[in-house]
């Protein structure tokens, strides 16, 4: 399944990953492509790869829709400042998150609102450490 990925190791940058491609757009406009089933590693960048421009476009186009779906903005990491008071996060991209002290009702995944706070039980397990995007 697709998956929408963010992260601001050293330049803020937005990616989505499938079970055969990754793909990464930065701030500042570069992008990456690699296939992780011949490239587990993510060493050979495939972006500029006439061969692999319709995977590019539709990773950009898969890009571009889970971040309207998110109403997520490629922006500077500045921007999410004050989503935290300083200990905790505070409000997310659907606005303030309510009573912190109270414990989230609801379920995940509800489509009858907007997500509800991350919650650790609705994640999945992580299966290894490290983190994913551009270097």
């Amino acid at each position: 399944d697709d998956a929408l990925l963010t992260g601001t190791s050293g330049s803020e940058w937005k990616g989505v990953r499938t079970r055969r491609w990754s793909y990464w757009r930065c701030l500042d406009g570069s992008t990456g492509l690699y296939d992780i089933r011949a490239d587990p590693l993510q060493l050979r960048d495939l972006v500029a790869s006439a061969d692999h421009r319709p995977v590019v476009v539709r990773m950009e186009a898969t890009l571009e829709r889970f971040m309207s779906e998110w109403r997520d903005a490629m922006q500077p990491a500045t921007e999410y400042l004050h989503w935290f008071d300083g200990r905790r996060i505070v409000r997310n991209t659907f606005g303030p998150l309510g009573d912190l002290s109270q414990s989230p009702t609801g379920h995940c995944g509800s489509a009858a609102r907007p997500a509800p706070p991350v919650n650790a039980s609705c994640l999945p397990p992580l299966r290894k450490s490290g983190t994913a995007g551009p270097k």
